[in-house]
């Protein structure tokens, strides 16, 4: 069910007005924070209205869904910042690199080399976050960062992909288990928290400043544990 979009702007505002308290709680400020506006499957005329109330970021996982919403708002003359946060498949690598600016969902070489070779090919560099699976769940893609057997191979295999110079490694991501508590949620936000620590250590030619982690369920837990991207959809639009 759709809502109307003067409500949109009252959304933002609230959900700003919360990401500010859970902010303040921590001792962190307002603009560690950056707000994506999830859009994934939500009509164009809903970006329209977020743009309006000077929202940039918006999250989208399904490439071809964001190309036809680009070709559908010519010349707004607004700094729209697009955000990969689905799995990318190899095979939409080319409209990755055409059209968006950071992917939050690096996980494996192979889509990072596929990438790295698409944004060469138009000239271009991407921000990019490496996804990490904390939870040992199937449904979840990211390097399996929960197998201690596989600490050594995901540790070479973001070292290689630290090599490709079209992609600038600017921090993590991760997703936490299904739950219908957020608080069960803040262990997998305090473990990624933790691993930021060590790439720190381990690859100090990256920056590991960025975390994304956080959704309509949560944000407010990722915000104490340390995130500095939240991606809210539902809360923004209502449901898909």
């Amino acid at each position: 069910m759709q809502i109307e979009t003067a409500h949109i702007s009252r959304n933002i505002e609230h959900i700003k007005s919360r990401i500010q308290a859970a902010a303040s709680r921590a001792g962190r400020s307002l603009d560690d924070i950056q707000l994506i506006a999830v859009t994934k499957l939500q009509p164009v005329e809903y970006i329209r209205a977020a743009l309006e109330c000077g929202q940039y970021d918006f999250g989208e996982n399904y490439p071809e869904e964001t190309q036809r919403k680009i070709e559908e708002m010519p010349n707004l003359g607004k700094p729209i910042r697009w955000h990969m946060i689905g799995h990318m498949q190899s095979r939409k690598a080319r409209i990755v690199a055409r059209y968006f600016s950071c992917i939050h969902s690096i996980d494996s070489i192979h889509a990072a080399e596929v990438l790295s070779r698409e944004l060469a090919g138009v000239n271009k560099t991407i921000n990019g976050l490496i996804e990490l699976n904390l939870s040992g769940e199937n449904s979840k893609t990211g390097f399996p960062a929960w197998d201690k057997a596989m600490q050594n191979q995901t540790l070479l295999d973001i070292e290689q992909i630290g090599s490709f110079n079209q992609i600038k490694i600017i921090g993590l991501m991760t997703m936490p288990r299904l739950s219908d508590n957020p608080e069960d949620s803040r262990s997998i936000y305090q473990e990624l928290k933790r691993i930021q620590g060590l790439f720190s250590v381990r690859f100090p030619t990256q920056n590991w400043h960025t975390l994304s982690m956080g959704t309509s369920f949560d944000y407010e837990i990722a915000i104490e544990e340390g995130s500095s991207m939240v991606r809210i959809g539902e809360a923004i639009f209502g449901p898909r």
